[in-house]
């Protein structure tokens, strides 16, 4: 909710862009007026708060859930 992202954003000084076309949204954050943390999601509020996660954490590699073959459980 932009209600709990916003003081983030605010805090962390996140600007935004539109890069791409179509519904693609990229999010840049300037940490500290040197650092640029770039981030894309379906929403900006998305797209901020993944880079504010990349920013603390680094850029995690996800990977997909493997689930449980039907009838292995």
């Amino acid at each position: 909710m932009w209600s709990d992202g916003g003081p983030i954003i605010d805090r962390e000084r996140i600007s935004f862009r539109w890069d791409g076309f179509g519904a693609t949204r990229w999010c840049i954050a300037v940490k500290q007026g040197f650092r640029t943390v770039e981030a894309n999601g379906e929403t900006l509020l998305v797209a901020a708060m993944r880079a504010v996660v990349i920013d603390q954490f680094g850029d995690l590699e996800l990977h997909p859930v493997k689930l449980p073959r039907e009838g292995s459980y």
